[in-house]
């Protein structure tokens, strides 16, 4: 694995964890007030309904009101349980400081970990305590069990915190149980009662745990998907804004003049590798079809740079020659590109119509189709190996001449044309692209028909990037053509 794919994953995953533990840290917020305000409502709730059955069954049906709660109050103190009821006091009031709090200073979502986990954990070692005084510790432990399992209904722990809880108030139980109370079914010397509270503590600490446990991964599952669509969005936005950047590269189609040209393309995905420069300088035409390696976005990045070293390369020399721009653009695919397994076929071309003269260099492309005004066939095939292959030094443009008149056409391909399948395992061929030369008539629409004939033979799905350019010298008088047909792209599918 590559240290840039490595970098890559690392960032993908630093991220999603961030967003994660943001909508984490949002939702412990909001269920944290939600977890409270619930039980600070169950803990009033239920001291009220005692206290009203309290009064309603103290005393005799005609005493007053004062000497119901004096009998009732009586009653909880001889029976030993008003510390009950001053602990459930209390801990509504904590738990309402703590909403209060919560709601009014808004902490940040790192404190509310540690305070929701400790919130439960001192209820629940209260509640042992409470309990215990009443020979009774195995009942705390199931309070605590109770107040556990409905926390986890609300807060969004993970299992791992989820248990923390746990190991910290069912040891304190096993403390309280063996130092203070005294159950009358313990059997001294017997493993009974070790057996018996420790199941008690199992089951205790059970429910809200396996609850834990399921929604924790419901909600990574949710989240993962959430997150693979948003980023799906965002690399579906970005691809269409790279599209088109991608396409303003192409050069508008020249309908007029001595020599023009036309073309269409049609990328394996939204954006390839395949790419076209045409220019008009010094008195003639130039044209480079560039294919690279590979296609879609690692591809269009390529054709992004050599767009630019096209662009430097003209400019600095206008009337620069097809063997000339050959050899410079290996020299860049060899020096920069070609560590990282990217090469490219290119065909340079240069027409001046003064000389009725055409001039080619072809570093490893398919071979162009050179159909004369007189219905004659002529293939320009490779004259150099495919760019970047070879080190600078090493390289020959092997630059060569034909004769290029008024009714002459020039069609050029990227492999996308003659590798498209037209059966399970037949692909159209040099010899198909061919005949559907020999056979068509029409200058300056052989691009178009070209694409309409692969299309129409294809066997599956588009599978590599295609572009298809003609220039061509048209014949005295012949009218300008129409430049509906829009940008490199105007008749993509």
């Amino acid at each position: 694995m590559s240290r840039g794919l490595v970098t890559n994953t690392a960032a993908y995953t630093a991220d999603y964890h961030r967003l994660f533990e943001a909508e984490t840290g949002r939702l412990l917020r909001r269920r944290f007030i939600w977890y409270i305000s619930v039980a600070v409502t169950l803990g009033v709730v239920w001291e009220l309904a005692r206290l009203a059955i309290g009064l309603i069954g103290a005393g005799e049906a005609g005493d007053p009101i004062w000497t119901k709660l004096q009998i009732f109050f009586t009653s909880l103190i001889d029976a030993g349980r008003l510390r009950f009821v001053i602990v459930s006091v209390l801990w509504v009031g904590m738990y309402g400081s703590v909403l209060w709090w919560v709601v009014a200073k808004r902490p940040r979502s790192e404190t509310m970990l540690p305070v929701s986990l400790g919130l439960v954990t001192l209820h629940g070692i209260a509640s042992v305590i409470v309990w215990a005084g009443g020979d009774a510790a195995w009942v705390g432990v199931f309070a605590f069990g109770i107040t556990h399992f409905v926390a986890t209904l609300f807060l969004p722990w993970t299992p791992k915190q989820a248990l923390k809880p746990v190991l910290v108030v069912l040891p304190f139980a096993w403390l309280i149980a063996h130092v203070v109370t005294e159950p009358i079914w313990r059997i001294e010397g017997s493993i009974l009662w070790t057996l018996a509270f420790a199941s008690m503590q199992a089951i205790a600490g059970v429910p809200g745990l396996i609850v834990t446990y399921i929604r924790h991964s419901q909600r990574v599952k949710q989240f993962k998907i959430r997150f693979l669509q948003k980023r799906y969005s965002d690399v579906r936005r970005e691809l269409v804004d790279a599209q088109r950047i991608h396409e303003s590269l192409f050069p508008r189609p020249i309908t007029s003049g001595d020599v023009r040209v036309e073309f269409t393309y049609q990328p394996a995905h939204a954006i390839g590798g395949d790419f076209l420069y045409v220019t008009e300088a010094g008195g003639g035409t130039s044209m480079v079809l560039i294919d690279v390696t590979g296609h879609g976005i690692p591809a269009a990045l390529t054709v992004n740079r050599l767009h630019g070293e096209l662009e430097r390369l003209f400019a600095e020399n206008p009337e620069i020659g097809p063997g000339e721009v050959l050899t410079r653009l290996n020299s860049y695919v060899n020096l920069t590109l070609s560590g990282h397994s990217i090469f490219a076929t290119a065909l340079c071309v240069r027409v001046d119509p003064g000389m009725d003269e055409l001039t080619f260099a072809s570093g490893g492309h398919p071979p162009a189709f050179l159909r004369g005004v007189d219905d004659t066939m002529h293939e320009l095939n490779s004259t150099a190996l495919v760019l970047g292959a070879l080190p600078p030094e090493a390289f020959d443009a092997g630059q060569e001449s034909c004769r290029f008149g008024p009714g002459d056409s020039l069609v050029v391909y990227t492999d996308g044309a003659i590798e498209a399948k037209v059966g399970e395992r037949e692909m159209l061929g040099l010899d198909g692209v061919r005949r559907f030369l020999v056979s068509s008539r029409e200058q300056g629409q052989f691009a178009g028909r070209l694409r309409t004939f692969v299309d129409g033979l294809r066997h599956g799905p588009v599978q590599d990037d295609m572009l298809i350019a003609e220039m061509w010298r048209p014949l005295p008088n012949e009218p300008e053509r129409n430049a509906a047909n829009v940008r490199g792209v105007g008749v993509k599918v």
